[in-house]
């Protein structure tokens, strides 16, 4: 046996090794490694660059900015594989660095899909939103996530507990000539919350058919929460939810295609996006609500083929300048979509303003810039209805 003065050492030393595995101080910030190009310079205050915050990130998925209330300041949320880091610098002289946010944030079951082997990425966490429902700032609330092990998407409660939102979406694989039947989603990669409090969801590369699609799901902030988690283990194995929400197709591409991330347009009633089809990269608008006869419409904005080979993250400030993922950088676009030359960079995996006014650039490491304004900030006094 082991003896008692140092019986304390079973428990330290593993705790300590955790610790190691799933922190990351940062120190200082690391070395600034490009500038953005002369024509962009109205969108970053003077002397900003793009500096090096974290090296070896593997497998990044989604990012997203939350605020605490408590601490009076927001964090980045990274989501890599079958975990979400958070990333602060604080509110003092020392930086925090990288900590463990969530542990087994895409699968922990087993009951859809095997949560261990060497595909991570196949069964880690997909997009995430902030559901903003009874709060004031849109990056306060509950998270969403995608869930890629247990094929869903789901809010995480504030007791812990799991609400599935979403599992089954309509077949886009079915044949025109047939009556469309349901599937369970697989591969969400970027979610959105809407200012009327539905939910977006991107699905790309959707089997047998190699589709990409956008779902609505209406009214997602009035979903009852599961507040138990014992509540919450059973519904992991759920097929399909006892009373769903109404789901549609705002969006169904031919393969092979993409969809890449969602941003709010600055009149609430739209989401832009890009698209990938024809050998062809755009900016696309997508009309939420029409007064008249409320129909959703999609709408060319700007070819962007000579900047991205494909369809990515996209990130816009409060002027409605836009940032998107391309193959040598940030692609830098200004709010009448003037494209106004690149901030070199490998090509971003995400990409989030927070409200720090700091454009975070994640790839297989994170880099940020500063940016003369922070994001657009959804008015969260126009739900529909909102949950308890």
């Amino acid at each position: 046996g082991i003896a008692p003065p140092y019986a304390w050492l079973t428990v330290f030393v593993p705790a300590l090794a955790y610790f190691i595995g799933t922190r990351f101080q940062s120190g200082e910030l690391g070395e600034y490694v490009s500038s953005p190009p002369t024509l962009a310079m109205s969108l970053f205050p003077k002397g900003a660059s793009l500096q090096l915050v974290l090296p070896n990130l593997t497998g990044i998925i989604a990012s997203q900015w939350r605020h605490n209330e408590e601490l009076g300041r927001g964090f980045l949320l990274i989501g890599a594989q079958n975990r979400i880091w958070r990333f602060e610098v604080g509110g003092g002289p020392i930086p925090i660095g990288k900590t463990l946010f969530m542990d087994n944030s895409g699968c922990r079951s087993k009951a859809f899909r095997n949560c261990t082997g060497s595909s991570l990425e196949a069964t880690g966490s997909g997009g995430m939103a902030i559901d903003f429902s009874g709060k004031e700032n849109p990056f306060e609330g509950r998270l969403a996530v995608a869930e890629w092990g247990e094929g869903r998407v789901v809010r995480v409660e504030d007791t812990g507990g799991r609400t599935p939102l979403l599992m089954t979406v309509p077949d886009v694989c079915t044949p025109e000539n047939e009556t469309r039947g349901e599937r369970r989603i697989e591969q969400a990669t970027s979610l959105l919350y809407t200012s009327f409090g539905d939910l977006l969801v991107v699905e790309n590369n959707i089997a047998p058919c190699q589709k990409s699609a956008l779902y609505l799901l209406s009214q997602a902030t009035s979903i009852e929460p599961i507040e138990s988690t014992w509540e919450s283990r059973k519904a992991h194995h759920w097929t399909s939810l006892e009373t769903p929400k109404s789901v549609d197709v705002l969006l169904s591409l031919d393969g092979p295609t993409s969809i890449g991330g969602l941003v709010s347009d600055s009149t609430w009633t739209g989401v832009l996006t890009t698209v990938r089809r024809n050998q062809k990269t755009v900016l696309a608008k997508i009309t939420l609500q029409d007064d008249e006869d409320d129909s959703f419409q999609v709408k060319n904005l700007l070819d962007v083929s000579n900047y991205c080979s494909d369809a990515g993250a996209i990130a816009m400030d409060k002027s409605g300048a836009l940032f998107l993922a391309g193959d040598d950088g940030v692609v830098l676009i200004s709010s009448s979509l003037d494209p106004l030359g690149v901030l070199p960079s490998t090509r971003p995996k995400s990409l989030t303003i927070g409200e720090d006014a700091y454009l975070y650039v994640m790839s297989d490491e994170l880099k940020r810039i500063k940016v003369k304004n922070g994001p657009l900030k959804i008015p969260t006094n126009l739900l529909r209805k909102t949950s308890k």
